[in-house]
């Protein structure tokens, strides 16, 4: 199995952050099987890092893969999928969850040159309305959807 630095390197920060969630999530109460505690999504979402990182590791490259050259393309897609998470992490205590995510889906859709507005508009909307109900309905967290 031969793996190119960029596969290796993705694979790795990808790895990283599963074992710094998981590692984060140990802290908290993982409740009960009845009552789950505030740990259990953070760490299991972490172990699903972790194992995407193992499967992109043991893909490794294809025998006919060019090398890798950062173009300007490709930086774009890199920052925009980057600032997504981010815009998140700055608005959801500002804003909300709601105006949150659709912050990070506007910004994170300028890597995918395909999708018109309008379908970026109903992503966001469904990922929002999708979110709120999962977070603040069934596991109950303390997000709230507008903040005035």
């Amino acid at each position: 199995m031969r793996v190119s630095l960029p596969v290796g390197l993705a694979a790795g920060a990808v790895i990283g952050v599963g074992l710094v969630g998981m590692w984060t999530a140990s802290g908290y109460d993982f409740g009960t099987a009845r009552q789950f505690g505030p740990a259990v999504f953070p760490f299991a979402l972490s172990a699903l890092l972790l194992l995407a990182g193992l499967g992109i590791l043991l893909e490794g490259s294809p025998p006919d893969e060019e090398p890798f050259r950062l173009s300007w393309p490709r930086g774009i897609v890199f920052v925009t999928i980057l600032a997504g998470p981010i815009a998140f992490a700055l608005t959801v205590g500002r804003l909300g969850l709601v105006p949150a995510i659709f912050a990070c889906v506007l910004i994170s859709v300028l890597a995918e040159r395909s999708l018109s507005l309008v379908r970026t508009l109903v992503l966001g909307a469904v990922l929002a309305a999708g979110c709120t109900l999962v977070f603040t309905v069934f596991l109950n967290l303390p997000l709230r959807p507008f903040i005035w």
